[in-house]
């Protein structure tokens, strides 16, 4: 994606909230998807329409409207992608003027502190899960 560059910061922060397990397991809805039609969709939902990927339109965000922006179809784990976009959408609003710019920029240069700011505002970049009703995080973070 080549954009305006908060319009660009703004999309990768969205691409990597979603940009997890693109297998589907046994039952679970949805198509096969891998990373470049991912992003593919997103970019082009952005050209579409530039407010997209807004901080208020993810705070919204409904299995419907993610259903639309990834051209109609699903992906697995559709609702936990639903409910991480929102995540990022709530916190942006609230921390961060509606912006990852704002989010990259009050990390002053430092790419250790934006790393901070991301897990620290949303849970949904700690490589962490819950399995069998536990807490379980990724050993390597």
């Amino acid at each position: 994606f080549t954009g305006e560059p908060d319009d660009t910061i703004q999309y990768l922060l969205v691409l990597d909230a979603i940009n997890f397990c693109f297998w589907r397991r046994d039952g679970d809805p949805g198509e096969q998807w891998e990373y470049e039609p991912l992003a593919a969709q997103l970019r082009a939902a952005v050209l579409r329409d530039r407010t997209a990927l807004s901080a208020e339109n993810l705070a919204a965000m409904t299995p419907e409207a993610l259903q639309e922006i990834l051209g109609g179809k699903l992906m697995p784990q559709h609702s936990e992608r639903v409910r991480l976009l929102r995540e990022v959408g709530c916190e942006l609003a609230r921390s961060f003027q509606g912006s990852a710019a704002h989010l990259v920029r009050a990390a002053k240069g430092s790419a250790s502190r934006l790393v901070w700011l991301i897990t620290a505002h949303f849970p949904g970049f700690r490589d962490e899960s819950v399995y069998h009703g536990e807490q379980v995080r990724d050993p390597e973070h």
